[in-house]
């Protein structure tokens, strides 16, 4: 019996499939290329910031969710991701939100929020603390999703020093034995398509090597980025897929990191630490009422 094709996924299931091929271009100083991704329309922008090891892509369900609204999300693929132009050397937190700092400058917008999962928190931080004023004025709050944060101490036992050390030469490994997608499909599940391909080409070995390579280091990097004065709101994740003891331990450093910025915690109960993927109502939602408008689950 042949092969079936593939059955097409509706337009209407994915509402910001659009996101994937409305692309931009964003030229830096030093002449390399960000690759960029908007839906939506508005003067009111949404940044989508990835976590480590991701291009834009897996924002889908997220950007699902917002496009009915009236507001613009824009997401990119860091330097080495996607289309975006590799770096030449290890990329510390400080040259990522450099990256970051000048493709919203180039953004026309009324009000700005800022989403970042992961490893996306500590560069949305940093960038934060360096926005020049008429950004700066423009922010109306910064959106937290599990973040990584220097506040947690697991980040610096040997145990994890040595897992992060050894992940940057094994994903070279798993890369050339054709084991990327795999892994990746894995990680990402349940990403529907066309968003799981998509966030799967994206993911290239190179570019999650250079940022995993130091990971300890570059978060210590981030405690002097002060963000004072800005909205906050923080969700962690509710699994424990990383284990008890660390996911208590990361929760806490989340807490302490709202308190010191006066800022809104919540508890993503039922997610993984993709809650971009497990809750994007929950994101969209949130992201939306750092603008000051109502939200509505369409």
């Amino acid at each position: 019996m042949p092969d079936r094709a593939p059955t097409p996924i509706p337009a209407l299931a994915h509402p910001g499939a659009s996101f994937l091929t409305n692309t931009q271009p964003v030229t830096l100083p030093d002449g390399r290329v960000l690759q960029t991704y908007t839906a939506g329309s508005g003067g009111d922008v949404i940044v989508l910031e990835s976590g480590m090891g991701a291009g834009a892509a897996y924002w889908g369900l997220v950007v699902d969710e917002l496009v009915s609204h009236p507001v613009r999300v824009v997401g990119y693929d860091r330097a080495g991701y996607g289309g975006s132009t590799p770096a030449n050397d290890t990329r510390r937190v400080q040259d990522l939100a450099n990256d970051l700092v000048h493709l919203l400058s180039t953004l026309d917008m009324d009000r700005l929020v800022l989403v970042g999962h992961s490893w996306g928190g500590p560069i949305l931080r940093v960038a934060t603390a360096q926005l020049p004023p008429d950004i700066k004025r423009k922010l109306a709050g910064l959106l937290l999703v599990d973040p990584s944060d220097e506040l947690c101490r697991f980040y610096y036992s040997y145990t994890t020093i040595w897992f992060f050390w050894a992940s940057s030469y094994l994903i070279y490994a798993a890369y050339y034995l054709g084991l990327m997608p795999r892994i990746g499909r894995a990680v990402l599940d349940p990403l529907p398509e066309p968003y799981m391909s998509a966030a799967l080409a994206a993911s290239l070995p190179h570019a999650q090597a250079w940022e995993v390579m130091d990971i300890t280091t570059n978060l210590r990097t981030c405690e002097k980025a002060d963000i004072t004065g800005t909205r906050l709101t923080l969700i962690s994740a509710g699994g424990d897929e990383i284990g008890q003891a660390r996911r208590d331990e990361l929760c806490a450093a989340h807490r302490r990191r709202v308190q010191i910025v006066k800022g809104r915690y919540i508890l993503a109960e039922k997610s993984s630490h993709n809650v971009n993927i497990d809750e994007p109502g929950l994101v969209a939602r949130e992201a939306m009422t750092l603008l000051g408008n109502e939200w509505r689950a369409d």
